[in-house]
């Protein structure tokens, strides 16, 4: 039995007429009626009742009208959901993301991107970059937000998506809150607080450098999880920190933001995904966010 004689079938029950439904389906009525007899040997029964006057419908026929007008239902519906699913318009992406990527660009990219494609399940996954970077070999992750550079790998496109200069953060009682901007020498002598090593390794690599004025890596007093707790144990007094400049848009009552005016460091915020097995959902996210980006990037404002 072929998808095309159940078509033939659903057509002459419709129209209770070979003729008309043969003039329908845009085929010849001798063919028509060769198709019908073909299926009704295949099933083992008469679908239709025929005279010189009329057409009817069996007992048997009709209940296989319902029944075959349902399954062709599922076939299209089938179909619709596979080409949608091709498209990258249906299914789902998991996309990795760091503190920076969501207190800047991401947020604002995944409630435009919700509303472009409804139909797709987004599942978000809190990690450090090297831990997205290790899943998103290993096909755990789609698409992830790290901290750039990235070290080249054959199967890994990276694009930066965002670039924020770092800024110093101290308690808003702190006595270099009183001034407009912060030395990175006089920063670097206070003790700091820091995302743990763990986690924040590729942003610790990146930041080093910038306190060889001050004599090398700060001391650190405490360590905290996520930006959440570094920004608390910063406005408990605990100590100072640097951070990129989004912190500005997650600043909570106590700390202070201060730009650093001896040095002009900047940290890149990238997107980094699998190319060229991508699937079409990921290929489709990536084009959609390089255009959101490129766009804010235009317009000197955030995605």
């Amino acid at each position: 039995m072929e998808l095309r004689d159940l078509r033939a079938f659903l057509a002459v029950a419709d129209e209770l007429g070979f003729a008309t439904a043969a003039e329908r389906l845009h085929v010849a009525q001798p063919a028509l009626s060769r198709r019908i007899a073909r299926l009704e040997e295949e099933l083992g029964f008469k679908l239709f009742e025929r005279t010189t006057r009329r057409v009817a419908l069996t007992a048997a026929g009709a209940v296989f009208v319902d029944e075959a007008a349902a399954a062709l239902a599922r076939v299209d519906r089938a179909v619709d959901v596979a080409r949608r699913a091709a498209a990258g318009r249906v299914g789902e992406i998991r996309i990795g993301y760091n503190d920076f990527a969501i207190a800047g660009p991401l947020g604002t990219v995944l409630q435009a991107w919700r509303a472009e494609a409804p139909d797709v399940e987004v599942r978000l996954e809190r990690a450090a970059t090297d831990a997205q970077l290790a899943r998103l070999e290993r096909g755990r992750l789609d698409v992830a937000f790290v901290v750039a550079p990235v070290r080249p790998r054959p199967w890994l496109v990276q694009r930066t998506v965002r670039t924020d200069r770092l800024v110093a953060v101290l308690p808003d009682t702190h006595r270099l809150a009183r001034g407009d901007s912060v030395g990175i020498a006089e920063l670097g002598a206070e003790p700091h607080v820091f995302g743990d090593a763990a986690r924040w390794r590729a942003y610790r690599r990146l930041v080093q450098p910038l306190y060889a004025p001050s004599g090398g890596f700060p001391e650190i007093v405490a360590e905290g999880p996520d930006s959440s707790a570094v920004l608390g144990l910063v406005a408990a007094g605990l100590g100072v920190t640097i951070y990129p400049e989004c912190v500005v848009d997650v600043a909570r009552r106590g700390i202070a933001v201060r730009p650093l005016h001896d040095v002009d460091a900047r940290v890149d915020t990238a997107m980094a995904w699998r190319e060229p097995d991508a699937t079409p959902v990921a290929t489709r996210f990536v084009a959609f966010a390089v255009d959101r980006f490129a766009s804010a990037a235009r317009e000197g404002s955030s995605p």
